[in-house]
Formats: structure tokens, C-alpha cells, sequence
């Protein structure tokens, strides 16, 4: 009889994520997630290397979740399951290890940790909205809920959001998009006058934000009436005058006892009212002697 009292070698396990935009499966040259990386996969595919023929046993958080036999080439895949009593929730880090036993008994130290955040709800983007007269507006917004200490990424990274483009709409048409749009680390994003192809005509738009998180989720953020263009001036606001001193008062346009326009008053610091376009601001006044 052969006499095997030799442990086999620790297995070495990797994740897979089928889910999103970002797809962790190694086949096709798309690379496993990295540990210490962030899958939407809550049901990932564990698989990895082992001794031939030896039994691998995976374990998340010190949990037993399965086993699964490896080939006569050492390859093993594991998909985690989906009716078990250990589940994968949204927003924790999970580390997952795993050993095998060879045919005599014998069994492996655990393999390297590998840990993954588990983010399987989309990043959340707001816009500022804007009402001016330029053609070609400062549009700006931020990232909601960027995690704490953690810089959102412009340029091939995962962490926090992995890419926000934004659409101006027009009567649900498509009027101008700016991809890969820039925000600094703390998620605020802007989209700047020379950013613009073309300049907007007066009306109301519809900004559609589409954004991609460091897990591969997609979503996508309406934002009704975001940017209106005015180009139309306002009518030229009444004026009138009030007098507070003396016998009369009150508007000296209001009643035929009152001096009427071009008329005489005795308020030196009378007050000046009148009526124009809500929400106007009044920004000259010219009096003569």
C-alpha cells in the first residue's frame, strides 16, 4: 500500500461575477474580480485550483457554503447557492477561503483570503438646476452618498463611481451627450460652457444621468426641467412713488388729492414701488432735479 501523509498544497480560489456591465468570468479574456474588489454578484461562481482529484472545501466568513471535487487538472468551480443557509447581502465585505483533502485523508492549510464588497444597488446622481440666459450653461450636480474616505474615480478604477454620462433632452429627444463626465473626489461633477457642441435654444430641458458604480451596476436619473433657457426680456416694470410726510400720504399716483406723475412732493426719501415680472430684480434707477 502507498503511504500519503503529505498535506496537498493550500487551493488557490478567485471570483467570478456574471452580472452588470462589469463581468468577472475569466473565459473570453475578462479577468476574475480582484480581492479587495466589489462584485454585484450575490450569487458569485467560485472556482479556482487545487491538488487532482482532491475534495475543496469553500467557506465565506468562516462559513461552510459547499464543496466541489477538482478535475484531473486541478481545475474546481463552486456557484455559490442560491437556497443555503449563509446568503450574500448588498453593502458588506465577505471574505471567502477555502482547503481541500486529498483521496488519503490528508487536508491543506486554507487558501489566501479573498475578500469582496458585495454592491448590487446603482449609484445615485443629482443635478443642480439652472434657469439663465447663456446658451451654453455650467451644469453641475454631485454623486450621492460617496462612502466615507474613499475618492470616486475618473480614469479606470473602481471605487466609488466608475463613469457618469449625461444627456440634455428635449421633448424626450436627444439634444446633446457628454460622456465619461469629470467629478472630483468627494463625487461633484460639472459639465462647463466649453463643453458644448452647440449652443441651446430658449425652452426648457430634461437632464437623463446615467451612471456606472465600481460594482457594475447601471442606473439611470431623470432629472425634469433641470436647465431653461430665457432669452426673453422682461416688460419694462410701473413705477410709482410713496409719500410719507406731511398732510398727504400714501401713493402720490393713488387719488385725484394726490400730486400725480410730474407732480410735487414734500418726502425727501420717498419710497419707490411698482410692479414687474415675479421673481425680476429691480438693478437701476435714474431720478433727475
Amino acid at each position: 500500500p502507498v503511504v500519503d501523509i503529505t498535506p496537498p498544497e493550500a487551493p488557490v480560489l478567485a471570483l467570478g461575477d456574471d452580472i452588470g456591465l462589469f463581468l468577472g468570468l475569466s473565459e473570453g479574456g475578462i479577468e476574475p474580480v480582484e480581492s479587495g474588489g466589489y462584485s454585484n454578484d450575490d450569487l458569485p461562481l467560485l472556482r479556482g485550483m487545487a491538488e487532482a482529484g482532491s475534495l475543496v472545501s469553500v467557506y465565506v466568513n468562516d462559513h461552510l457554503i459547499g464543496e466541489a471535487w477538482a478535475d484531473d487538472n486541478g481545475h474546481w468551480s463552486l456557484q455559490f447557492p442560491e437556497d443555503g443557509e449563509y446568503q450574500l447581502a448588498g453593502g458588506a465585505s465577505y471574505t471567502f477561503t477555502a482547503r481541500c483533502e486529498d483521496a488519503a485523508g490528508n487536508v491543506s492549510e486554507f487558501s489566501e483570503p479573498f475578500v469582496v464588497v458585495i454592491d448590487t444597488a446603482g449609484p445615485v446622481v443629482e443635478a443642480e438646476h439652472v434657469l439663465t440666459n447663456e446658451t451654453k450653461p455650467v451644469i453641475s450636480g454631485t454623486v450621492v452618498d460617496v462612502p466615507e474616505g474613499e475618492a470616486v474615480r475618473n480614469g479606470g478604477l473602481f471605487s466609488g463611481i466608475y463613469r457618469l454620462d449625461v444627456e440634455i433632452l428635449g421633448e424626450a429627444s436627444l439634444i446633446q451627450r457628454f460622456d465619461d463626465v469629470e467629478f472630483d473626489d468627494v463625487g461633484n461633477w460639472s459639465i462647463d460652457s466649453a463643453d458644448f457642441d452647440a449652443a441651446l435654444a430658449e425652452g426648457s430641458y430634461d437632464l437623463r444621468l446615467v451612471s456606472i458604480d465600481r460594482a457594475g451596476n447601471v442606473s439611470e436619473d431623470i432629472v425634469s426641467n433641470a436647465v431653461i433657457i430665457d432669452l426673453t426680456p422682461p416688460d419694462a416694470p410701473s413705477l410709482k412713488l410713496i409719500d410719507s410726510v406731511g398732510i398727504f400720504i400714501g401713493d402720490v399716483q393713488a387719488s385725484s388729492e394726490e400730486i400725480g406723475d410730474s407732480g410735487i412732493t414734500n418726502d425727501p426719501a420717498p419710497t419707490l414701488g411698482g410692479y414687474s415680472e415675479p421673481g425680476s430684480a429691480l438693478v437701476h434707477l435714474a431720478g433727475w432735479r
